[in-house]
């Protein structure tokens, strides 16, 4: 690990692929060359609007879902009915992040990573149809319509990554659950929720890695094992203070800790003076720790207070659980509220509503 293979430490801008196509079709029932009755298609829920109104004449909405069969309302003869066919599961959404991590990554080619990827079914098609509603009968263009829902979500979730959320060093299953609750949110009130209804309870609703420059297990494997060695030497009657810089309070609160070996070590590499932590790094180097010197030396001098405050965070998550530095594979799995059109569809087939 040296300065200058490291570089300034950034994130590039993420790398976000929404691929939706909600609305399938727009057509209106009965005009010339179009049959006056369609059935449902498999997958997928046809809406029915008179003058813009999704609502029959008893107020009801008018949607249909699969194997269902549409049709003008003869009650309303002369106004003219167009029908919305939209996708049950629209599609999905891809998210990489890469970061080069200050005094952790070797260089441009060694950054720390993450993926995010979940798929979208459709939750309310009249709140999506009224949000990005428009003229129908003068403009039925679908691909228009996808492209608006498609860079709405993609503005929001890039607006979402840039707030401070701990993508990159908070505990994995709390990072997990702030983004599934805020994205599903947002897809709700347009419309659309976050797909969890496949598979039923094993679901998964997003997939998120990490993955992190491999220097990282050595460096949290040397900070563990300093701390067991001051813990070792305490007793022996070394003078940990004078050989370290750290003072007396500072080594008992780090031999009297009952957190993972390290995590104190760190905590106290961290919050000491400039002058302790360069004598730190002298006695690790000393004892055989040199990935953790050099880091200690590297990244207090060279990188501003935000990139270091990234790595520290980075390092401790590493210290404290080991796992974090071989990449993890997660799924975070949610049972969404049943909604009208899941309860029609249980009807159909028999079930009970509120199974």
């Amino acid at each position: 690990m040296n300065q200058e293979a490291i570089g300034e430490a950034r994130q590039t801008l993420p790398e976000i692929n929404v691929n939706l196509d909600p609305l399938l079709e727009i057509f209106r029932l009965g005009a010339r060359g179009r049959p006056r009755r369609r059935e449902v298609p498999l997958g997928q829920v046809i809406v029915l609007s008179y003058g813009h109104e999704f609502a029959d004449a008893g107020g009801i909405p008018e949607v249909y879902l699969a194997g269902e069969v549409v049709a003008p309302d003869p009650l309303r003869r002369g106004v003219p009915c167009w029908a919305f066919q939209l996708a049950e599961f629209p599609g999905r959404v891809d998210i990489r992040l890469n970061r080069i991590l200050a005094a952790l990554s070797q260089g441009d080619s060694d950054p720390a990573s993450i993926t995010i990827s979940f798929y979208v079914r459709l939750y309310n098609p009249i709140l999506l149809l009224r949000r990005f509603g428009r003229k129908w009968e003068k403009q039925p263009d679908c691909s228009a319509f996808n492209q608006r829902v498609s860079e709405d979500v993609k503005a929001w979730l890039q607006a979402l990554l840039e707030r401070d959320i701990q993508v990159w060093s908070g505990d994995e299953q709390d990072v997990l659950e702030k983004i599934f609750s805020e994205l599903d949110e947002y897809l709700r009130r347009i419309g659309l929720r976050v797909d969890t209804t496949e598979g039923g309870p094993a679901a998964s609703a997003v997939i998120f890695t990490r993955h992190y420059p491999p220097a990282l297990y050595d460096l949290a494997f040397q900070f563990a094992k300093a701390e067991r060695t001051l813990r070792h030497l305490l007793p022996r009657e070394v003078n940990i203070p004078k050989e370290t810089g750290l003072s007396e309070e500072e080594v008992r609160g780090i031999t009297g800790s009952e957190e993972r070996a390290g995590v104190a070590f760190f905590r106290a590499v961290t919050n000491a003076l400039p002058e302790v932590r360069e004598r730190v790094a002298q006695w690790m180097e000393k004892l055989g720790m040199p990935d953790a010197a050099r880091f200690i030396k590297i990244l207090y001098k060279n990188f501003p207070e935000r990139e270091i405050k990234l790595s520290e965070q980075v390092l401790l998550s590493a210290i404290r659980n080991p796992w974090l530095t071989r990449g993890e594979w997660l799924k975070e799995m949610s049972e969404s509220p049943t909604t009208r059109f899941q309860q029609i569809e249980r009807k159909m087939k028999g079930l009970p509503v509120g199974s």
